[in-house]
């Protein structure tokens, strides 16, 4: 399966998870069916989560790990995500596609980033 698929399976279970977990308010990046979440700026570039949704404590925040050379920026986004999430009373969520979970677990563990990991 190449890298384009993984990604798109990735996503569909992103969704379904938080379909099913009753939030509200969806928004998502790749998804034509839901808006695109609020962009925010960072170093001059545009910062979106993949997808945004409430529920009934409030905002939370969902990223989809992937493996990649710029973590540095990667860091600065789940950060960034994590605080927002905490301010909003929501939660941080990162969905750990198969091959992925150790990469973000450890990110998230040396960086003191409050997430919650989801193997999908």
């Amino acid at each position: 399966m190449d890298i384009d698929k993984k990604l798109k399976k990735a996503r569909e279970k992103a969704m379904d998870w938080v379909t099913t977990k009753g939030y509200s308010s969806i928004k998502a990046t790749f998804d034509e069916e839901f808006n695109d979440p609020k962009a925010f700026i960072s170093d001059g570039e545009a910062v979106l989560p993949a997808i945004t949704a409430e529920s009934e404590t409030g905002k939370s925040y969902f990223e989809i790990a992937q493996k990649t050379s710029k973590k540095q920026k990667l860091i600065t986004k789940w950060k960034l995500f994590s605080m927002l999430a905490k301010r909003k009373n929501g939660q941080f969520v990162i969905f750990a596609p198969h091959g992925h979970k150790t990469f973000a677990q450890r990110i998230i563990e040396n960086y003191r980033i409050s997430a919650k990991v989801i193997s999908i």
